[in-house]
């Protein structure tokens, strides 16, 4: 969306109406790359509790040259991060494996090996997922076309310890040729374990073991 941020902000106020926005508009050369928007009456925010979550939302250049910047700066937020949880989820513009694609070349191209040496650099695994394998189609109406798995909902090892029963889930194609993702985390637990207790007379007992 090559637009002016004077453009980008009338185009949001037509389509959010009395919804609040954001965008990264200031931090791309060739205008917003990623809108988010929400209804303030439907909308509402609670601190549930105190654990730290790093979240960082993707959305890659079409060309291979222009996303190795993303690549360094994701990088960077690992050394910002640390030792904490960090999800990074987004369209990624790449294949990640040679089973994440259905047509076209049948070898690992440069591409695919830059997103995964970002990927094993930052130590992320794929979140546990249903729903459709391929996320992204180039023909949304047709029968025929290319499928792809280019989304991902990815997290460290942290994460996953912290929040056990996260799961990804990828719905069909509606209006866009990629499909809807959602991360789902559980509310967290509060039950504690009761130690084990037994009365101090069993242990006189010849019998207990």
């Amino acid at each position: 969306m090559n637009q002016s941020p004077k453009q980008n902000e009338e185009l949001c106020m037509r389509v959010f109406k009395g919804w609040d926005w954001t965008s990264n508009g200031s931090f791309c050369s060739s205008g917003s790359r990623i809108i988010l928007g929400w209804n303030v009456d439907a909308v509402d925010l609670n601190v549930a509790d105190k654990k730290e979550l790093f979240c960082s939302f993707v959305y890659a250049h079409n060309r291979y040259t222009h996303r190795r910047p993303l690549w360094d700066n994701l990088g960077l937020h690992k050394q910002l991060v640390r030792n904490r949880p960090w999800c990074v989820l987004g369209d990624f513009n790449s294949a990640l494996n040679l089973e994440d694609k259905i047509e076209g070349s049948s070898v690992i191209d440069i591409t695919m090996r830059e997103f995964k040496e970002c990927v094993d650099a930052n130590e992320l695994v794929d979140i546990n997922r249903s729903g459709l394998q391929f996320t992204w189609t180039q023909k949304p109406r047709g029968l025929d076309g290319t499928l792809r798995k280019i989304d991902h909902i990815m997290a460290n090892l942290r994460f996953l310890d912290s929040f056990a029963g996260a799961h990804a889930i990828f719905q069909p194609y509606r209006v866009s040729d990629h499909s809807p993702a959602i991360l789902h985390i559980p509310t967290t637990c509060k039950f504690k374990p009761r130690p084990f207790k037994f009365s101090n007379i069993l242990v006189q007992n010849s019998r207990f073991k």
